[in-house]
């Protein structure tokens, strides 16, 4: 993606999208970037610095996925929230219960329902 395929949204401050980027009734904090195709929930919190939909940069080798395998895009359910500065690669889906939690620098997923 190159700068020139972002766009800025007045949903909150320095907020950039590109592609689509279907928002609900969602917190956004500052300095965020969406990458589409993205769907976020409502109720759900995204901190400031959070870049949501980031391709991964791959080696010539690499047998990883590129994130292009998921038709839906990234999806972030109602009622999750996404800590500040972290970042979520592209397909990846969480439908949110009980308030899950994304974070950074080591992108933990909290979800006290999966430590049951």
């Amino acid at each position: 993606m190159s700068a020139s395929e972002l766009r800025p949204d007045d949903r909150a401050p320095n907020l950039w999208l590109s592609g689509e980027v279907i928002i609900g009734d969602v917190q956004i904090g500052a300095n965020v970037v969406i990458e589409g195709p993205a769907r976020i929930g409502d109720g759900a919190v995204i901190e400031h610095g959070a870049l949501i939909g980031k391709r991964p940069a791959l080696a010539p080798h690499s047998s990883a996925g590129d994130g292009d395998s998921d038709d839906n895009g990234t999806v972030i359910g109602e009622g999750a929230t996404i800590c500040a500065g972290a970042i979520i690669f592209a397909g990846a889906s969480k439908v949110a219960n009980h308030h899950p939690t994304w974070s950074s620098p080591k992108l933990c997923l909290n979800d006290a329902r999966s430590r049951s």
